[in-house]
């Protein structure tokens, strides 16, 4: 009996086909797969590791899923995964999923190349401080491009990540729970393992923070939530992005001698500092790998409290990546693998458009520091120096447990390519 797993790596994610060969039909249909894959050394067959979409290739394929289909069923999605390929896409093709971190960016960084969207010379693995970084920790970052589905794809056997309930404890998984908030432009990252009590929960208590905090970089981003393009009211004023422009209006509008403006704009809403922190934290744990739960127990317990404690907190970073803008949210969870450091064990960073926050999860079991302070940060800083100050990050405590209702100031310059074209100062009577 020979058993074989073929591991697809294309542009739109990937996939696995697996074959058994136990019998003559099987091992014929297993010969054949490979030969269509691979060039003949003698008596060998050796897979090229990158393949060319043609129409050959798609013929071929659809030729050989006619003929075995019908009775190697795993193999019927094959056809449809490479009919949908353009022609000349280059896609790789391995007889096994790569373990480290290292890899796994080799062959991503390979992918980018032989597709033309890389050189070579771009790849920074090579690079002192990612090569240190990428030994020490493991990187999870989910395709937001694509849909991607986290978890245990079979309802009748999830468990909830947060609550640890499955079906059989009365646990329920109808809702769809979205790893990102979908207010924020998740389509794409879905969490299967969220039971619909933990969902409702962080859509109550947790995710209305994030949201509101980010309120006005979703207007001036243009980010399309579930509920179409976002119109954020006010306590003086309305903000809207309506497809093609961003309108503004408010009672507290300057203007200076150049025709710049400053605009304030006071939330309705209230705010929760650590409802923020621990709204960034779901996140990470919605994608992480789910061996790493076992050691955030108390991080757990921490997310899931009805009333929120008085805790001291790492600081998070912000940064404004103007020639870095991301079309979709992304979350990016590095994993400490080598225990004898002291960075912490998680670390995350997030990206809204051209917004980046870096984040510690904090209550790790395998942290033995709470990097609170600069003397502990710059442990932090010495692992992940991309994060440093000097490079122009921005720190902030969002410990607090007090609501706050947040102003926001908008400037806008006077210039042909601003994005604002509309603005108004208008009376309060007339905001809506």
């Amino acid at each position: 009996m020979r058993e074989i797993n073929l591991h697809f790596k294309t542009l739109k994610g990937g996939f696995v086909i697996g074959l058994v060969a136990n019998n003559d039909f099987s091992s014929r249909a297993l010969y054949e797969l490979l030969n269509i894959f691979s060039e003949s050394h003698g008596n060998q067959l050796e897979i090229n590791r990158v393949q060319v979409v043609t129409m050959e290739l798609k013929e071929l394929i659809r030729l050989y899923v006619k003929r075995y289909g019908s009775l190697v069923p795993q193999i019927n999605k094959l056809n449809k995964k490479i009919s949908d390929l353009p022609c000349c896409e280059r896609f790789l093709l391995l007889e096994s999923e790569p373990e480290s971190t290292k890899d796994k960016l080799a062959f991503e960084a390979l992918l980018m190349v032989c597709n033309g969207l890389k050189s070579e010379g771009d790849d920074y693995i090579g690079n002192d401080v990612f090569s240190k970084q990428i030994e020490a920790y493991s990187m999870f970052s989910p395709r937001s491009d694509i849909r991607t589905v986290i978890g245990e794809k079979n309802k009748r056997k999830r468990k909830c990540r947060f609550c640890s309930k499955s079906v059989s404890d009365g646990a329920r998984f109808q809702s769809v729970a979205h790893a990102i908030p979908e207010a924020l432009g998740n389509k794409n990252i879905i969490l299967a393992e969220e039971c619909d009590e933990c969902n409702s929960f962080f859509g109550d208590h947790i995710e209305p923070s994030l949201i509101e905090f980010l309120n006005i970089y979703r207007v001036t981003l243009g980010i399309k939530g579930k509920d179409g393009y976002p119109k954020v009211k006010y306590e003086n004023g309305v903000a809207q992005f309506d497809g093609k422009h961003i309108n503004i209006a408010s009672r507290d509008i300057d203007e200076d001698e150049n025709g710049n403006l400053a605009i304030k704009l006071k939330s309705n809403n209230k705010f929760i500092p650590i409802a923020f922190y621990k709204a960034l934290c779901k996140i990470a744990l919605s994608v992480i790998d789910k061996g790493e739960l076992v050691n955030l127990d108390k991080t757990i317990e921490w997310l899931l409290e009805l009333e929120h404690s008085t805790v001291e907190l790492p600081k998070i970073g912000m940064f404004i990546n103007h020639s870095g803008y991301s079309g979709h949210p992304k979350i990016i969870v590095m994993a400490r693998k080598d225990d004898s450091c002291l960075s912490p064990h998680i670390v995350c960073e997030f990206r809204v458009g051209c917004y980046v926050y870096a984040f510690i999860v904090p209550f790790s079991n395998k942290d033995t520091l709470k990097y609170l302070g600069d003397e502990q940060m710059n442990v932090f800083f010495d692992m992940f120096p991309q994060f440093a100050q000097n490079n122009g990050w921005v720190y902030t405590s969002f410990d607090s447990v007090l609501e706050i209702k947040p102003t926001y100031n908008v400037k806008i310059n006077n210039s042909e390519s601003s994005p604002y074209k509309k603005f108004q100062q208008v009376p309060a009577a007339h905001l809506v």
